[in-house]
């Protein structure tokens, strides 16, 4: 079956695949934020199944960051969270 481009992907996710494992990315300062964003890439272009989720990518403009935190996290299957050593020192 051939779909369009723009209905491709949400059909796929609907109809051909079980729903996606939800992962919360957690990251504090810049070091550990550069890493969190190539996790994010990562993970869903390779691990299949994978909905990641980080505040830097998927909290819109103007929303509520305290509640679409929350959200995400109550819906999430599993964290990671990227820190480095001199954030947990100070």
């Amino acid at each position: 079956m051939i779909l369009p481009l723009a209905t491709s992907a949400s059909w796929h996710r609907s109809h051909r695949y079980p729903p996606g494992v939800k992962v919360f990315i957690s990251w504090s300062g810049e070091p550990s934020r550069s890493i969190a964003r190539a996790l994010d890439g990562w993970l869903e272009s390779v691990v299949q199944h994978v909905d990641a989720w980080m505040s830097d990518a998927d909290i819109g403009s103007g929303q509520r960051w305290n509640e679409a935190i929350s959200k995400s996290l109550d819906e999430t299957d599993f964290g990671i969270v990227c820190v480095m050593s001199t954030a947990i020192e100070n």
